[in-house]
């Protein structure tokens, strides 16, 4: 193979978006930050959430409408000792344009788009920290709620983990391995996400495994569920369920619900059926063939739902398929519907748990963050601890 030649690319007026990708490569390979630069200009991944507040990110130019000298930010030369007055400017990026093609090798300033510093600040100043300061600042507000003494107790944890917690890890031990920074939409009023809500079923699912009574007798499956039923169902007319390879997972699902007397509980998204952004809670009883629906918000079942999962049901069953409510807690607002619908799916499994009261939503925010958060950073220290050789015999 040819040796690769940049005069073929560099300075011939050729345009970005008409280059190869792996000529991009060499263009990303020339104008890379070296790591021991972003090292220190970066917050290193596993200092804290609260590290990462107080760190001293680099802060973008405005943007200018008249275009920018591009000697200042770009040289024709090879990098040179990179000195700490370079390092300085670093701190201060400024706009970032593309210049590989008019023959600039190496960054002097700022950088074009792609895999660079001027894209990982923007990054973490937008969809991390910008996210965990709103989360600092309602967590402040509940520290001095003085009405609620267990409210500000749990306020106190979720401080202390903010501490400890890294920023740029991923939610260990999850099946949802997505960057833990996801977890602030626990602390706050956001509406919660699939990720979210998969997160507590998850935690659900291990507390029953752990369970002798309830292992091997109740199901919980993740939100993704539903609507691979509702697929399933919209193709029944062009797919043989009962022969499809593509359908032998909820087959084999069905035959251990049906089969062996199990129960299935999981939390639904409403949007594939009545365009709401809203969670709800299903449970499918075998031992009384009964189809439970619970929604925080007291609506009935959209019938559209309801007939994907008879239509699943009645493909390992002849026996008459009812309906039935599941109890829930009552909601008031537009935003709570997932720790509700979370807590209606506990309760199918353990009856003695409390309702959860809409007046107490911060509170098992709080108390939701911290377990997740606890059950990451135990994943962290056992992994740490392998990798120490600390858990051999």
């Amino acid at each position: 193979m040819a040796a690769f030649d940049r005069s073929e690319w560099i300075p011939l007026g050729k345009s970005w978006k008409d280059v190869l990708k792996s000529v991009r490569k060499v263009c990303s390979s020339d104008l890379a930050i070296p790591d021991a630069i972003t090292s220190q200009i970066l917050p290193e991944a596993m200092i804290s959430i609260h590290a990462l507040l107080d760190f001293s990110l680099p802060r973008p130019s405005p943007v200018t409408s008249a275009p920018p000298d591009t000697s200042l930010f770009f040289s024709k030369y090879s990098p040179s000792t990179v000195d700490g007055l370079t390092i300085t400017r670093l701190r201060h990026l400024g706009p970032r344009h593309a210049a590989w093609l008019d023959g600039y090798i190496s960054v002097k300033y700022a950088h074009i788009p792609g895999d660079t510093v001027w894209n990982a600040v923007a990054d973490i100043r937008g969809n991390i920290r910008n996210p965990w300061v709103t989360c600092r600042d309602w967590v402040k507000n509940q520290l001095g709620n003085r009405r609620k003494p267990d409210l500000r107790k749990y306020a106190t944890d979720i401080t202390r983990l903010l501490g400890i917690l890294p920023w740029n890890t991923l939610k260990r031990g999850l099946s949802d391995a997505s960057p833990i920074h996801s977890l602030s939409r626990f602390l706050g009023t956001r509406w919660l996400s699939s990720t979210d809500i998969n997160d507590m079923v998850e935690m659900l699912s291990e507390r029953i495994a752990a369970d002798p009574d309830l292992a091997g007798a109740v199901r919980v499956e993740m939100v993704e569920f539903t609507a691979r039923l509702t697929t399933a169902f919209r193709q029944r007319e062009s797919v043989d369920y009962h022969e499809a390879q593509g359908m032998r997972w909820l087959r084999v699902l069905g035959e251990d619900i049906f089969g062996n007397g199990e129960r299935l509980i999981t939390v639904a998204p409403l949007s594939d059926y009545n365009n709401e952004k809203h969670w709800v809670t299903i449970e499918v009883d075998r031992a009384e063939t009964l189809f439970h629906y619970g929604d925080s918000l007291k609506d009935d079942v959209p019938a559209s739902l309801c007939q994907v999962y008879e239509w699943w049901m009645s493909q390992h069953t002849v026996s008459p398929i009812g309906r039935g409510t599941l109890p829930t807690s009552t909601q008031t607002d537009g935003r709570s519907c997932g720790m509700l619908a979370a807590n209606a799916a506990v309760r199918a499994v353990y009856p003695t748990t409390p309702f959860m009261q809409q007046e107490n939503i911060a509170a098992e925010r709080l108390k939701m963050f911290s377990s997740l958060a606890n059950y990451i950073l135990d994943r962290i220290a056992d992994e740490e601890a392998e990798d120490l050789g600390l858990g051999s015999v």
